[in-house]
């Protein structure tokens, strides 16, 4: 196989069919895209301005698929991060955006570890809630020896996990989902302290389209944003009239990047297709690129079939066939 003969085809097959999700992440870690995120869905940043929440709430660089998730072998989640954790069941799996985040100036000290997932594919084989709790519990586990030492719980911090579905289904479209810790009584009446309790929270986010009274605020925002039809030039008009949005050098180019990755993935097929001479050539062409690039994050990445596919963002409907074909 010639992704197994040279390490330098495998590399560059993926950057020919991975940006989008590449750049994907490095648009949704921008400071005011995290702090229009943290607004419209954390309580904690409500009431801020988002351009204090991108100046002042937002620690240092947000992470990007630089933490990991392995439960299997010790390593920091907030300091030394330059050694990554694997797995030997699952291979070397990480946080898609992970940061720190606080309130400046709050009578609570509000400090809180927030961890942000693009997600095509909704029903991936299991409730997506679970495997957001999950990433919740392995941050919380993971600052005993970086945020607290010995039994000092009580400086944990609250975790938020976010997750961005591109594609979820029809009847779960521009919504938007907590599930978090609250208190009930089952004998007597009394009352803790919300922050002893309320440490972890699980939101997802799915888009949907503008034909509907929800498409608004962070909804639209994401929508505009994330969105592979609307022209680069539109999106940027949207974003910076309608919310504000600085539009930055780097935003600009990853928006210019991101819309351009279809062509690119067709014309790539094509080639590949006409250089193969068939009749059938560019939507073999196209077949045998996705293929390609599966193998390729499989193997220099250490993914399951499953997660190669969704990284790549195949449709559901279409990864039976790309199974089917791997396996073989």
């Amino acid at each position: 196989m010639e992704i197994k003969n040279s390490l330098a085809a495998s590399i560059d097959i993926t950057q020919k069919t991975m940006p989008y999700d590449a750049s994907c992440k490095r648009i949704l870690a921008e400071r005011y895209i995290l702090a229009n995120i943290m607004r419209s869905c954390l309580r904690e940043f409500q009431e801020l301005p988002v351009g204090t929440i991108a100046a002042e709430c937002i620690h240092e660089h947000p992470l990007l698929s630089t933490v990991p998730i392995a439960p299997d072998e010790t390593g920091a989640f907030l300091q030394g991060l330059d050694k990554a954790q694997t797995s030997p069941t699952e291979g070397s799996v990480y946080f898609d955006i992970y940061f720190s985040a606080g309130v400046p100036d709050s009578d609570d000290d509000v400090q809180l570890i927030i961890n942000i997932e693009s997600q095509n594919n909704y029903y991936p084989g299991y409730p997506l809630v679970k495997r957001g709790i999950y990433y919740c519990a392995r941050i919380l586990s993971a600052q005993k020896g970086t945020v607290f030492a010995k039994s000092h719980y009580e400086q944990l911090r609250k975790v938020y996990s976010i997750w961005i579905c591109t594609h979820p289904p029809k009847n779960l479209r521009n919504t938007i989902k907590i599930y978090h810790i609250t208190e009930d009584d089952i004998i007597g009446s009394s009352q803790d302290d919300a922050k002893n309790y309320d440490l972890l929270a699980v939101i997802i986010i799915c888009l949907g389209t503008q034909d509907d009274e929800n498409y608004q605020g962070i909804l639209k925002l994401l929508g505009v944003l994330l969105s592979a039809t609307i022209k680069p030039e539109d999106k940027k008009q949207i974003l910076c009239s309608e919310f504000g949005l600085p539009i930055t050098e780097n935003l600009e180019m990853e928006i210019n990047q991101m819309c351009n990755l279809g062509e690119a993935l067709y014309k790539e097929g094509e080639a590949c297709g006409e250089a193969r001479g068939e009749a059938r050539g560019i939507k073999i062409g196209i077949e045998q690129t996705v293929l390609s690039s599966i193998q390729s994050l499989m193997e220099t990445l250490k993914l399951s079939a499953q997660e190669a596919m969704n990284a790549l963002r195949i449709p559901e409907s279409e990864q039976p066939h790309y199974l089917e074909k791997l396996v073989r």
